[in-house]
């Protein structure tokens, strides 16, 4: 348990009480039904920001490096879950009003299924290295560059796309849902923001003390959510 008394401490409980709550909001979602796609998709969205928390939570505190390096595959799993049903999710809050296409769906899916396995392989990572002292860790890491440019260029596809739909959702909905779609894309905006600058680029420059930011950000942006679907669960339009 030395994790949860050295330095870094505070920010390891940080990122495992982020990473519970995720998980208890997406229980409890869940278990308000599974037939409204937008309990569905943000259960989903809620269990993936639950794993990529946890996933940096335990590639900082485990000493194993097969195990750390395993986490740190497993937190890419954890983002692109969140972009993936973060996009499935704005397509039908509060009300769906486009339906992808046959060959969009397919590019998604596809495409996330591919960035999924080989996040576990070298097409990733070509190498991972671990340093740990009693008082920090490092991590020495040569990424497959063509490999992490498209994750990421996929990864801010889905991105993008779901601030676009919630913009234009909100430049065409009626008065009684426009502040809470603005207060939900400004949200989700500083969230993927932060997330992109702490998880993603600065990570691409081999700096690794500020992942837990991103992931603990999660909670706040989840709680917004949970707040506007169930304040406007009599009032949402149904489809």
């Amino acid at each position: 348990m030395d994790f949860l008394i050295l330095p870094l401490g505070w920010k390891n409980w940080l990122l495992l009480i982020s990473a519970l709550i995720n998980l208890g909001m997406a229980i409890f979602i869940l278990n308000r039904g599974i037939k409204n796609k937008v309990n569905l998709y943000f259960a989903l969205l809620t269990f993936f920001c639950f794993l990529w928390s946890f996933s940096i939570f335990g590639q900082i505190v485990l000493q194993s490096v097969l195990w750390s390096k395993f986490w740190f595959q497993t937190s890419f799993i954890g983002a692109l879950g969140i972009a993936l049903f973060l996009l499935y999710f704005v397509i039908n809050f509060p009300f769906k009003n486009i339906k992808l296409k046959v060959w969009q769906e397919y590019f998604i899916w596809i495409s996330s299924l591919i960035f999924g396995i080989f996040s576990y392989t070298k097409w990733n990572m070509m190498s991972f290295d671990k340093i740990i002292d009693r008082h920090n860790y490092e991590f020495s890491i040569k990424y497959n560059q063509f490999f992490q440019w498209s994750y990421a260029l996929f990864f801010v596809i889905l991105v993008i796309s779901s601030l676009y739909i919630l913009w234009a959702k909100y430049k065409q909905v009626e008065i009684f849902f426009k502040k809470d779609i603005l207060f939900l894309f400004w949200m989700l905006l500083v969230g993927l923001t932060l997330g992109l600058y702490f998880n993603l680029f600065l990570d691409y420059m081999g700096n690794f003390q500020y992942e837990w930011f991103g992931p603990v950000f999660t909670v706040p942006m989840n709680l917004v959510v949970v707040y506007l679907i169930f304040s406007k669960r009599d009032k949402r339009i149904e489809y």
